[in-house]
């Protein structure tokens, strides 16, 4: 419809599905008369293994998408990607050394 916001919708089942920084599926959308959220794997998916989505930008380093999370999304990021690029760097900003 003219005027309205691209983007908006209410989609409560996306709505529980977990963050990872190195998911393994994405929101996809189709419009219409009635808008439908669906999901997409983008990397194989192991039998009972959890379907995870990215709530930020993937392309940045952790201590930038982690203070990105906690203050969209109301909680700090452990995933296994996070987890481990702060055990091997650290939550410094390297340009800061």
């Amino acid at each position: 419809t003219m005027g309205a916001p691209p983007g908006e919708g209410v989609f409560p089942e996306g709505a529980l599905t977990n963050h990872s920084c190195s998911p393994n599926c994405q929101f996809m959308y189709r419009l219409g008369a009635t808008p439908l959220q669906y999901v997409l794997c983008v990397a194989e998916v192991a039998p009972g293994e959890e379907l995870t989505v990215s709530y930020g930008d993937v392309t940045r380093p952790v201590w930038e998408r982690r203070p990105r999370i906690e203050s969209s999304h109301w909680f700090r990021c452990s995933c296994a990607r996070c987890e481990r690029e702060v055990k091997r760097q650290g939550l410094l900003d390297p340009s800061s050394l």
